[in-house]
């Protein structure tokens, strides 16, 4: 249980908006932009997400928040 409540906090949502009049073909460079940003600033990693039913331009996104960054490792490993 104490191992629980250490963990619980290192779960984060984040809400990424889609940029008004966003090209179809640029949302996955912003998103990817913002997400190496996310890893090199707050050590998060994503987990996954959905695209928020009620605003269709937010994106919600599942983190992970590591306690450090992998050793050798000052990009984020997400897809290209």
């Amino acid at each position: 249980m104490k191992d629980t409540k250490k963990l619980a906090p290192k779960f984060v949502i984040k809400t990424f908006t889609l940029k008004p009049n966003i090209q179809e073909d640029e949302v996955r460079l912003e998103l990817c932009i913002a997400l190496k940003k996310m890893f090199k600033e707050e050590r998060l990693e994503l987990i996954g997400g959905y695209q928020d039913p009620k605003n269709m331009k937010n994106l919600i996104l599942f983190c992970f928040q590591l306690d450090k960054l992998p050793v050798g490792k000052d990009e984020a490993m997400i897809f290209t």
